[in-house]
């Protein structure tokens, strides 16, 4: 469990420091003004309604683990997984936060011809 919400609150930095996989063989020989384009679409269409998506699905599977008091049937310890749901919106969120500023960034690129 706590392998798990290290590894999701690591996630905004991942994105800050281009951690996440991404298909370089065309990418790499572009201008950063079309670098930045194609950055700023992709963030439209996909990275911010999937992780407003997982914001809002996460967000309801954490309060439902908080009104039953979830806790996890694997051992007979039985620790309780409802702080570990409310991890998957916080890092979410974090994430989404992140994202606006690199949605900024390749604006800006996409501007002026110049990456941040």
């Amino acid at each position: 469990m706590l392998y798990g919400s290290h590894f999701m609150l690591g996630a905004a930095y991942t994105l800050l420091k281009g951690g996440h996989i991404r298909t370089d063989i065309f990418y790499q020989n572009w201008s950063p003004r079309r670098q930045g384009l194609i950055d700023a679409t992709l963030y439209l269409l996909f990275f911010f309604p999937g992780m407003l998506f997982f914001l809002w699905m996460g967000w309801q599977e954490a309060l439902h683990s908080w009104q039953i008091l979830e806790r996890a049937e694997t051992t007979a310890w039985r620790p309780p997984l409802y702080p570990l749901k409310t991890v998957i919106p916080i890092a979410v969120l974090l994430v989404l936060i992140q994202g606006v500023s690199e949605f900024l960034k390749s604006l800006h690129a996409a501007r002026t011809g110049e990456r941040l």
